[in-house]
């Protein structure tokens, strides 16, 4: 994850350094998830594994890097304490760790990719296809997707093009 400022106002490096240190969950649940989204596609339709998404379960993490920073900002943002929340708009929030919060988070979010599969179909191109051009071209298209599916984000700019030229920075 890149410690840094994705939109107006983002400026709670503690919760950053939180999301940070729970990375790697975090790309579990990412690609857990994803993973099971096909294997109920496939439950449901009777067919195989699709061919082109057979991979080896360890990956090169920064090739899900920007998505995962992108949800890790939209979470942010909507958490942020800069959002007050007044006592009359519903029943206090459960307190817990905020990094417990934020996985729990993710996880809700990831699995409502059900109703958008396009979202794991690129997670797992991704996947299938890292440090490759198809692959780069998946991160992308992942990464504008997460961008449009947060809106009311006011991001900074766009998602950091993901290009074979950058591979060694990457």
């Amino acid at each position: 994850m890149i410690v840094g400022v994705f939109f107006e106002d983002d400026w709670d490096d503690a919760l950053k350094w939180k999301q940070h240190d729970a990375y790697a969950d975090a790309l579990r649940i990412i690609v857990g998830t994803c993973r099971e989204h096909v294997a109920f596609a496939t439950s449901l339709l009777q067919v195989g594994w699709p061919k082109q998404w057979r991979t080896e379960l360890h990956f090169d993490d920064r090739t899900l890097q920007d998505a995962h920073d992108i949800l890790a900002a939209a979470w942010r943002h909507a958490t942020s304490p800069a959002q007050t929340v007044l006592p009359l708009e519903g029943p206090p929030p459960r307190v817990t760790d905020r990094a417990t919060n934020w996985l729990e988070w993710l996880r809700a979010e990831v699995r409502s990719w059900r109703d958008e599969p396009r979202l794991a179909a690129l997670v797992l191109t991704i996947l299938a296809n890292q440090n490759q051009p198809a692959g780069y071209q998946a991160e992308e298209e992942l990464s504008e997707r997460l961008c449009q599916r947060f809106p009311t984000v006011p991001w900074r700019h766009g998602p950091r093009p993901a290009r074979s030229d950058d591979a060694h920075e990457r």
